[in-house]
Protein backbone atom coordinates (compact mmCIF):
# COMPACT_ATOMS: atom_id res chain seq x y z
CA UNK A 1 0.00 0.00 0.00
CA UNK A 2 1.62 3.45 -0.92
CA UNK A 3 0.15 6.48 0.37
CA UNK A 4 1.24 10.13 -1.42
CA UNK A 5 0.94 13.21 0.49
CA UNK A 6 1.42 16.06 -2.67
CA UNK A 7 0.60 19.78 -3.21
CA UNK A 8 -1.62 20.83 -6.54
CA UNK A 9 -2.60 24.43 -7.43
CA UNK A 10 -5.87 24.77 -7.65
CA UNK A 11 -7.78 27.79 -9.06
CA UNK A 12 -10.47 29.16 -7.52
CA UNK A 13 -13.43 30.87 -9.69
CA UNK A 14 -14.92 34.24 -8.64
CA UNK A 15 -18.39 33.57 -8.51
CA UNK A 16 -19.53 37.26 -8.05
CA UNK A 17 -17.79 40.77 -7.95
CA UNK A 18 -19.33 43.09 -5.36
CA UNK A 19 -20.68 46.69 -6.31
CA UNK A 20 -22.19 48.38 -3.44
CA UNK A 21 -22.02 51.51 -4.69
CA UNK A 22 -23.79 50.93 -8.01
CA UNK A 23 -27.47 52.36 -6.65
CA UNK A 24 -26.35 55.46 -5.08
CA UNK A 25 -26.28 58.52 -7.02
CA UNK A 26 -22.46 60.27 -7.15
CA UNK A 27 -22.81 62.87 -4.64
CA UNK A 28 -23.33 60.06 -1.61
CA UNK A 29 -20.76 57.87 0.12
CA UNK A 30 -21.58 54.20 1.01
CA UNK A 31 -21.80 53.60 4.68
CA UNK A 32 -21.87 50.11 5.53
CA UNK A 33 -23.46 48.64 8.62
CA UNK A 34 -23.37 50.46 11.89
CA UNK A 35 -20.69 48.28 14.49
CA UNK A 36 -21.93 47.50 17.74
CA UNK A 37 -19.93 50.21 19.90
CA UNK A 38 -21.34 52.79 17.24
CA UNK A 39 -24.78 51.70 18.22
CA UNK A 40 -24.05 51.67 22.17
CA UNK A 41 -22.72 55.14 21.77
CA UNK A 42 -25.70 56.51 19.64
CA UNK A 43 -28.26 54.92 22.54
CA UNK A 44 -26.47 55.42 25.53
CA UNK A 45 -26.87 51.75 26.09
CA UNK A 46 -23.96 50.18 28.32
CA UNK A 47 -21.49 47.42 27.83
CA UNK A 48 -23.42 43.98 29.25
CA UNK A 49 -21.39 42.17 32.16
CA UNK A 50 -21.56 38.99 33.24
CA UNK A 51 -21.87 38.91 36.79
CA UNK A 52 -19.50 35.59 37.45
CA UNK A 53 -16.75 37.44 35.01
CA UNK A 54 -16.19 40.24 37.68
CA UNK A 55 -13.45 39.95 39.91
CA UNK A 56 -14.02 39.24 43.82
CA UNK A 57 -11.83 39.07 46.45
CA UNK A 58 -10.07 35.94 47.30
CA UNK A 59 -11.53 34.39 50.59
CA UNK A 60 -9.24 31.83 52.45
CA UNK A 61 -8.46 30.37 56.16
CA UNK A 62 -5.96 31.60 58.02
CA UNK A 63 -3.02 29.46 58.05
CA UNK A 64 -1.91 28.01 60.82
CA UNK A 65 1.45 26.88 61.28
CA UNK A 66 2.71 24.60 63.79
CA UNK A 67 5.45 25.43 66.07
CA UNK A 68 9.33 24.40 65.55
CA UNK A 69 10.37 21.38 67.25
CA UNK A 70 14.08 20.85 67.52
CA UNK A 71 15.14 17.54 68.70
CA UNK A 72 17.37 17.55 71.55
CA UNK A 73 20.13 16.07 70.29
CA UNK A 74 20.60 19.11 68.09
CA UNK A 75 20.60 21.48 71.24
CA UNK A 76 23.74 23.05 71.87
CA UNK A 77 23.82 23.64 75.20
Amino acid sequence: MVFMCGWADVEIPCFYNPLITALQPRDKTWQGMKTVAELRREHNFSIPVNKDSLYKPIERRPRKFNPLVIPKSLHWL
